[in-house]
């Protein structure tokens, strides 16, 4: 180019070329993490089948197909899994339409004040049904050892558990159903027909992942049904691995219940991510409620009904048990190393959590051919069952030199990350998609670089999802009980642990005391997320 030409053309502002590359080198570190997180046990287990130094006891023939006793009870776990699934779906989705047409008033704000017993864990609501019916029975609250179980019980509690979760789910997809198409179909159809006709088919993807997401929790959860002298083929894993030491007979033993699992996974591939993706960067369009015959109605109270009583039942049942301050403040103070503990536990694992969980969603959001790919690493550990969790960290950290860490709260924290790091990359991938991209374009365009644009302007509009995964890893590690129950370092008792040995001789007023402190922080965090998720809508409704 000749001398002096230089000033004859406008200066171009190129993008911030390393600052973007850096940002995508920090996200691919942040998607190594996560895989490594919640896949590190899975494997470690698995190559145990290559190790020649481990002892083979059974054939893997033998422990792959289950026959006899472990196959009845594969048969009734799927079973129990199915029903409990079946009933939550229906119930959640009743109350979530009852819930879905309050769309004026004050009640349209609060609803989802409805769901705050989410994160509570499933024991709890045990001992709370388990007290109402000795109660219902005649027999004196609390007292004697537990004179209830059967398949019903279980089935019951469990429903009630997961109830909260599937009516959300419900909610979800029901309010991801734009009010355009369903006023257009109002204008030629009465609304009962648009109900069936176009809203319930288009929040599908949120009804059926809510039967998916209670279908893996029912079917890899044994807190329950053994509270209530049920066998079921996950506490088999939990029983068979104590009795023998052996991780990859434990590996083989799992195998048919993550089979199960895994085509649950796969359906929520078509489900949840859908859901997921449903939500948009919209400002919510009023719409007057539908109007329903009386009996349809009616049967939207029963479901919200039930839901009540899911809240209900266990804050009456366990108040009741409570005696004189004096002695709830006694209970507190001996298990206060366990509470502090379980505090300590949940909160590394909500704080480490969040990068490779926004690492993860960021994956989720941008990829394009991969998604399906990136929608099955993300969702696959939840088929895992928490034994085979705990077994692999045991299989990894148990091991010379590592004696540190492994007698350290740190294998507590891993098995809550490698649990619930899946739903944290959900729960803020689905505040990505409601975060308008134009603002982060402009903010690339016109920002002084690529790291600060990120912390004006894409960190403040995520931070609600950033804190809803916080609060809902914090509670889920609270009540965790089937990996922590194996990883948890000698001398060191976790609140969960403790509450759930004391389980098996009935519920008594110190039991009650114990259960009420993981209510509570479970209650604080379910109302952390609701005041976030609020407020960050009321904001979004006047920028």
């Amino acid at each position: 180019m000749p001398a002096g030409t230089e000033g004859d053309f406008p200066e171009i502002a190129y993008p911030p070329t390393r600052g973007i590359r850096a940002k995508t080198t920090v996200r691919i570190i942040l998607q190594g993490l996560f895989v490594l997180m919640v896949f590190g046990p899975f494997c470690a287990v698995a190559l145990q089948l290559l190790d020649p130094g481990v002892e083979a006891g059974r054939s893997w023939i033998e422990l792959l197909l289950p026959t006899g006793r472990r196959g009845q009870l594969l048969m009734q776990s799927a079973g129990l899994a199915t029903g409990v699934a079946i009933s939550t779906t229906a119930l959640g989705l009743l109350a979530a339409l009852a819930l879905w047409r309050c769309r004026q008033g004050r009640l349209s704000r609060l609803k989802w004040l409805a769901l705050v017993m989410a994160p509570i864990p499933p024991y709890i609501h045990a001992l709370a049904w388990m007290t109402a019916l000795r109660f219902l029975s005649g027999g004196a609250v609390g007292a004697g050892p537990r004179a209830v179980h059967g398949w019903l019980l279980a089935w019951w509690v469990e429903t009630m558990a997961f109830l909260p979760i599937a009516a959300g789910l419900c909610l979800l997809g029901l309010e991801a159903v734009r009010p355009a198409l369903i006023e257009s179909a109002r204008v030629i159809r009465s609304d009962l027909k648009t109900l069936g006709l176009i809203v319930l088919p288009l929040a599908a993807p949120g009804i059926l992942g809510a039967f998916v997401a209670v279908l893996l929790f029912s079917l890899t959860d044994y807190s329950v049904p053994s509270i209530f002298a049920v066998d079921v083929y996950t506490l088999e894993i939990f029983a068979e691995y104590s009795a023998t030491g052996n991780a990859g007979e434990a590996f083989l033993l799992a195998a048919p219940v993550s089979v199960l699992a895994i085509g649950a996974v796969l359906v929520s591939q078509l489900t949840v991510s859908e859901a997921a993706s449903a939500a948009s960067p919209r400002v919510l369009t009023p719409m007057a409620p539908l109007s329903l015959p009386d009996w349809f109605k009616l049967i939207e109270k029963g479901g919200l009904f039930v839901l009540g009583l899911q809240i209900l039942v266990p804050l009456v049942t366990l108040a009741a048990q409570l005696e004189r301050p004096a002695r709830i403040f006694e209970t507190v103070q001996l298990a206060a190393g366990d509470i502090f503990f379980s505090f300590y536990v949940a909160a590394m694992a909500a704080v480490v959590c969040l990068a490779p969980a926004l690492g993860a969603a960021r994956g989720l959001l941008s990829a394009r051919g991969r998604n399906r790919l990136w929608w099955f690493t993300a969702v696959l550990p939840l088929a895992v069952p928490a034994p085979l969790i705990g077994i692999g960290l045991i299989v990894i950290w148990n091991r010379p030199g590592l004696a540190a860490f492994y007698d350290s709260a740190l294998m507590p924290v891993l098995a809550a990350l490698t649990r619930f790091l899946p739903w944290a990359a959900l729960v803020v991938l689905a505040q990505m998609r409601r975060v308008d991209q134009s603002l982060i374009e402009a903010a690339r365009v016109h920002g002084k670089g690529t790291v600060m644009s990120w912390l004006r302007v894409d960190l403040p509009l995520v931070a609600p999802g950033i804190v809803a995964a916080a609060g809902i890893v914090f509670a889920l590690t609270l009540g965790e009980l089937g990996a922590t129950l194996l990883v948890t370092p000698p001398g060191r008792s976790t609140l969960t642990i403790r509450i759930y040995n004391y389980l098996h001789y009935g519920g008594s007023a110190d039991v009650a005391a114990l259960c009420l402190v993981i209510l509570g922080a479970g209650l604080g965090a379910a109302l952390l997320v609701w005041a976030a998720m609020s407020g960050w809508s009321w904001l979004a409704r006047r920028a």
